[in-house]
């Protein structure tokens, strides 16, 4: 491969990277990852019985926090991947 293909593809690589991790935060601040014994103000909640509504708000919650943590944990891969690709010219 030639030094322009190196170049390019650490680009595409870094931007892809960057565009993940910006899309994990975002999924990050909407839909935080369940805290277990606690609400958001820091208080222990008190024990109870979820209903179906409740369950279900709480596995898409589960869901979409962890494809947001994937999503930051995917984009540093590239970006690592970018930057050890650009040292190995």
């Amino acid at each position: 491969m030639t030094e322009d293909c190196y170049k390019i593809i650490c680009v595409v690589l870094t931007s892809i990277g960057l565009i993940l991790d910006i899309v994990g935060v975002c999924m990050l601040f909407k839909w935080e990852p369940p805290l277990s014994g606690y609400d958001k103000k820091g208080n222990l909640m008190v024990v109870m019985s979820p209903n179906d509504d409740m369950k279900k708000e709480f596995k898409k919650n589960k869901t979409y926090s962890t494809s947001a943590i994937w999503c930051l944990i995917l984009g540093f891969v590239f970006q690592i991947t970018s930057t050890i690709l650009s040292l190995h010219k």
